[in-house]
């Protein structure tokens, strides 16, 4: 996802719950897009990208500290290639928009 403008981030949440989801995510890697538009882990501690999903279900939540971007994403890899990948939910956490100098 691109930003209209940059944004301070300090945090995002990914998920994929039940439904009819193939409950396929593997490994998963949040990222965002830095001011000269290359893309950087976003800097978390307590954690190791990429994340190794170790349940069914993807619940990853996680704090960062405070980054300015232009955009966010989520690197993901699948557990099996006998079927394919879903996500519910994709949440980028921060201020509403911050200046830039």
């Amino acid at each position: 996802f691109y930003f209209d403008q940059p944004r301070q981030v300090t945090g995002a949440s990914l998920f994929d719950r039940g439904g009819d989801s193939k409950r396929n995510i593997g490994h998963v890697t949040i990222q965002y897009r830095d001011l000269r538009g290359g893309w950087v882990d976003l800097p978390v501690a307590d954690l190791t990208w990429p994340y190794t999903n170790p349940t069914a279900e993807l619940t990853l939540e996680v704090q960062s500290d405070p980054v300015l971007a232009t955009g966010m994403r989520a690197v993901v890899s699948n557990k099996s290639n006998d079927t394919w990948m879903s996500l519910s939910e994709f949440e980028v956490y921060g201020p509403a928009s911050a200046t830039t100098r």
